[in-house]
Formats: C-alpha cells, sequence, structure tokens
C-alpha cells in the first residue's frame, strides 16, 4: 500500500514539474502575431547619417490585412492604395535606426522576404560588414537578397519604385539579361558576406545609378574585405562576368573580316583556369563559347570564321587586361588568384592584397563560333 502511494505522488511531482515548464511556452505563444500584423520588409537601404558618427536605414515593406501609409523619412505622406510603406530612422547603428522605424508603427518587421539591400557608395568606401552582420543575425533573413551599391543615397532609390515597389522590380532586373546587358554581376547576401572576411578573395556588387527616376547599370563595386576600394566600368564588368561564370548575355563587338561591318557574338559559355607559377606570374586563360548574332545573313566560309574568332579573341583580351588593371588598382581580388596560390603555400598569401597589386598577370584568351556557315 505504502509503495502504491508513493508511486502515486512521484507521478504527481512530475506533472506538476512539466507543467511548470509548459508555462512560460504557452505564455510565449500568446505574444505571437498573425501575419496581417507584421511588416514584411522586402528593401533595405543604407545611408551615412547626417549627424557624425551615425547611418540611416530606410526599410521598404508590406503591409498584410489593411493600406499601409506611404511616407519618407519616418513621417507625412498620404493615403496609398497599395500595402506599400518607405520609412527611414537614424542611428548610432543600424539596430538603434531600426529601432527608431520600430517605434512609429506597432507592425512587427520580419525580414523573411527581403529582396534586396542598398548601400550607398560613400557608406561601402567605409565598411558595410556591422550592418550586414546585424542582417545575418535575424533568423528569418533571406540568404538570397542581392546586394546593390549605389550611386548617391540609397534610399532615393528605394523610394524610386513607386507604388510597385523598388525592392521587388530591382531584384527581377539585376537577374535578367538587360541588367547582365548593361554590365551588372548580381551577388547573393550570403556569398558577399562571406567573401567580405575571406583572406585571399574579394566581394563585389552591382553599381546602380538612377537616370531620371529609373535605375540603371554604371558597372561594378569593388571590394577589399567589406570595403568598396575602386569600380569597373561596363566594358569591363562584361569580363568580369565571363570569369565569374556569369556568362549569357554578354556580347563581343567586332567587325567582319573583309566588309569591316560591325557583328555581335553572344557569349554562351566560358572556361576560366587561374594559377600562378613558381616565377610569382599569375596567369588568367579564358576560353568563350560565343554564337553569332541572331539575323546576321552573310555567309562565312571557314577561314572567315577563324579571322572572326581570331579579331574577337583580341577585342577581348584587351578588355579582359583592362579589368583586371581595374582590379590590381583597387588591390580586390575578386578573380580569386589568392585561393590558387594559398592551395600551394599558404604563406605565400601574407598581406595578399598589397601583393596582388603588384603582381604581373599574364592574359590569354581563345574564342570558339559554334556556328559555321550562314549566321542563324
Amino acid at each position: 500500500m505504502s509503495a502504491q502511494v508513493t508511486a502515486q505522488g512521484a507521478a504527481r511531482v512530475a506533472l506538476l514539474l512539466l507543467a511548470a515548464n509548459l508555462l512560460p511556452l504557452l505564455a510565449g505563444c500568446g505574444q505571437l502575431r498573425s501575419i496581417d500584423e507584421r511588416a514584411m520588409v522586402t528593401g533595405v537601404a543604407l545611408d551615412r547619417g547626417e549627424k557624425p558618427g551615425t547611418v540611416q536605414v530606410m526599410l521598404q515593406w508590406y503591409h498584410g490585412g489593411e493600406p499601409a501609409q506611404a511616407s519618407t523619412g519616418g513621417g507625412g505622406g498620404g493615403a496609398a492604395s497599395v500595402l506599400l510603406a518607405n520609412r527611414a530612422g537614424e542611428g548610432t547603428g543600424i539596430a538603434d535606426a531600426v529601432g527608431a522605424i520600430q517605434s512609429r508603427t506597432d507592425r512587427q518587421f520580419n525580414f523573411g522576404v527581403t529582396q534586396v539591400i542598398l548601400v550607398s557608395e560613400e557608406l561601402a568606401h567605409e565598411g558595410v560588414a556591422p550592418y550586414l552582420d546585424y542582417l545575418w543575425r535575424k533568423p528569418e533573413f533571406s540568404q538570397l537578397a542581392q546586394i546593390i551599391v549605389v550611386q548617391g543615397k540609397a534610399s532615393k532609390m528605394l523610394e524610386a519604385g513607386g507604388p510597385s515597389g523598388t525592392a521587388f522590380r530591382l531584384y527581377q532586373y539585376s537577374l535578367t539579361a538587360r541588367a547582365a546587358a548593361a554590365g551588372s554581376v548580381p551577388i547573393p547576401f550570403w556569398r558577399f558576406l562571406s567573401l567580405s572576411y575571406a583572406k585571399v578573395q574579394d566581394p563585389w556588387a552591382p553599381l546602380l545609378a538612377l537616370e531620371k527616376g529609373h535605375f540603371a547599370s554604371v558597372g561594378t563595386a569593388v571590394f577589399r574585405g567589406d570595403r568598396m576600394t575602386g569600380a569597373l566600368g561596363r566594358s569591363q564588368t562584361a569580363c568580369l562576368s565571363w570569369i565569374l561564370h556569369v556568362a549569357g548575355f554578354q556580347d563581343i563587338t567586332t567587325a567582319v573580316p573583309g566588309s569591316g561591318v560591325p557583328l555581335s557574338l553572344h557569349v554562351q559559355s566560358t572556361s576560366v583556369r587561374q594559377s600562378i607559377d613558381q616565377q610569382g606570374i599569375a596567369h588568367l586563360r579564358l576560353v568563350l563559347g560565343t554564337q553569332v548574332q541572331e539575323g546576321y545573313g552573310v555567309n562565312l566560309s571557314t577561314a572567315d570564321l577563324q579571322s572572326l574568332e581570331g579579331a574577337a579573341a583580341q577585342t577581348a583580351l584587351s578588355d579582359v587586361q583592362s579589368a583586371v588593371q581595374g582590379l590590381q588598382a583597387a588591390s580586390s581580388d575578386v578573380v580569386g588568384f589568392g585561393e590558387r596560390l594559398r592551395e600551394r603555400s599558404p604563406q605565400a598569401t601574407e598581406n595578399w592584397s598589397a601583393s596582388f597589386a603588384r603582381m604581373p598577370v599574364a592574359v590569354e584568351v581563345t574564342v570558339h563560333i559554334r556556328t559555321g556557315g550562314r549566321a542563324a
């Protein structure tokens, strides 16, 4: 009998302990918010703040459940017919700035659908790691968001999309043929952040500007660590896209042998090899698979195609050399030469950015045209 009572008492104690452990969880569930009470942030713009040592953050988000009041700078604005808001805040860090925005809305921010992070060129030169780390620590944050550097105010570009929302439009634009042809090489958040902490390879980001209210590709911002140290122009960016295997939309413009008629070759594939020999010379070998532009209706003989391949290779070689020189001037090893060297000699990559800037680089380019005779 006493053994049975003891067992029953132990069971009651265990049940009470279980209930005590579950109570905090039950209390937390009461604080959860429905989707209609959240602000789903689609875009983030980062600028230097007006006060020294501060940063300005603008968030663009879609509301759920009711129309938002479109506003900028944290106040004002009229009623909008779309579920979109742009709000800005300033603080000593990104957490303070976001907190200032949060204090003016009863909606809880969620970064799970963030598509773009816009960083002003001015702020990029100072270093962006502290701001990206804040977003990295958000458990719901989308690692596929695109990093974009903006000439001028990043907040102005975030506002430029109008009722349809800049974030979505920029995200789509950065992945299209039009952006690539204009000189844009996209990079997702996770890769940018990982390269910004790497010792021997550096990140990059598309460089965009506002032109008459519309965004346009300017080229590529290149970094050393998390600090922007230079920029490549649009033709140099085309070459960078080949090296980084972002091919498919870039063209090589050359001339038809004999006639001198301008002709574009679409780059459809790339093969890249980079290495550093025992004499300390870096080698970059590119093989570009191309196709003659559509609509070109002149018969090309085998000799014509070989001559055209040679002319295109010379044109591409000059552009690639210019791109490499631009990277060296910025001490930014976006190509990844340092990775090849570290595989053989880890000690040789100490103070790598300075070594890369002085290193001789030999570039070889081969062009193959995949259509013969009459172009498609």
